[in-house]
């Protein structure tokens, strides 16, 4: 399996997914940061000593929440790369200070707005944290050698959405980014953690334990049909949630309950009938500041479920 999954990261880096459908082995591509404001939310859950499933993504979730305490984390993404990716932060952080953690992720408008930076994936940096990713993660350290060993840093990028914010902004909604006191503490409760891995759809988690808090982030904008989403997703995820666990069930970009719904967006941002659909779980619609201001005024928000029986 890692042979095929290394097979098409190289297609991809080659700009060959999509020439030749039949013959890709595409995958979703990878988000290099968080584009929630996690650190707007992340207090409404209870992280201390307690487990969570969430998704994958670029990992921030996970990093952010061990941050607070979290020492029981399972991931779940139907994209295999993200795994490889989560390990990669993980054994940056456990061996370079946060100013060259920013210079080995960062990209886009980085140091600089509409710059890029050169120093990606630099090869000193990935040297230096080469054993303790090859410790963490065989897979994870074999398919980064060999794309880092085959490609020049920019081109491997390809890999990657690139949908990344301006590092001021990254350091405000991602906890473990906002300061070196932040970004140190993170690094010794990694040593004190359980991390596993689930590369499935959402559709089909296949979980075999209950989890304190489950975190699905915004991946219900993309399911047109929420009385489905609910019924194959939320409800099977419910009999895995603790009681006085909590759920976050989405995540919404600039919407308040005010919000005019436009038949352009997606229906989760039709939010008076989203509240309805889930209305047995007595959903709380919670505000926060958004992600990208002054881009974008106004706040983001979550959906949370509270299990109380």
């Amino acid at each position: 399996m890692l042979e095929q999954i290394l097979k098409s990261a190289k297609q991809r880096c080659e700009d060959k997914v999509y020439y030749d459908e039949a013959e890709s082995l595409s995958f979703p591509l990878i988000y290099p940061f968080t584009t929630e404001n996690i650190a707007g939310y992340i207090n409404l859950f209870n992280l201390e000593n307690k487990s969570l499933l969430t998704v994958g993504s670029s990992g921030d979730q996970a990093l952010n929440a061990i941050l607070k305490g979290c020492n029981d984390v399972t991931i779940l993404d139907v994209n295999p790369y993200t795994e490889y990716y989560f390990y990669l932060k993980y054994a940056t952080i456990s061996q370079v200070n946060l100013e060259e953690f920013l210079k080995f992720f960062c990209y886009m408008n980085y140091p600089h707005i509409y710059e890029r930076n050169e120093k990606v994936f630099n090869r000193n940096t990935y040297l230096k944290i080469k054993d303790s990713l090859k410790n963490l993660n065989y897979d994870a350290y074999y398919f980064w050698e060999e794309l880092f060993n085959t490609y020049k840093p920019y081109i491997v990028r390809k890999l990657f959405e690139s949908d990344e914010d301006r590092w001021p902004y990254l350091k405000k909604y991602n906890l473990y980014l906002k300061d070196s006191n932040s970004y140190e503490e993170l690094k010794k409760k990694l040593n004190n953690i359980n991390i596993e891995f689930i590369t499935t759809d959402i559709y089909q988690p296949n979980l075999n334990r209950n989890y304190d808090n489950i975190w699905l982030s915004n991946i219900a904008r993309y399911e047109e049909n929420l009385e489905y989403f609910k019924k194959q997703v939320i409800d099977v995820l419910n009999t895995h949630l603790n009681t006085n666990g909590h759920m976050l069930i989405a995540y919404l970009y600039n919407t308040i309950p005010t919000s005019r719904y436009f038949p352009n967006l997606a229906r989760l941002y039709d939010l008076s009938n989203t509240l309805n659909i889930f209305k047995e779980y007595n959903p709380e619609y919670i505000n926060f500041p958004g992600v990208r201001i002054p881009f974008r005024r106004g706040q983001d928000g979550v959906i949370l479920y509270r299990k109380v029986n």
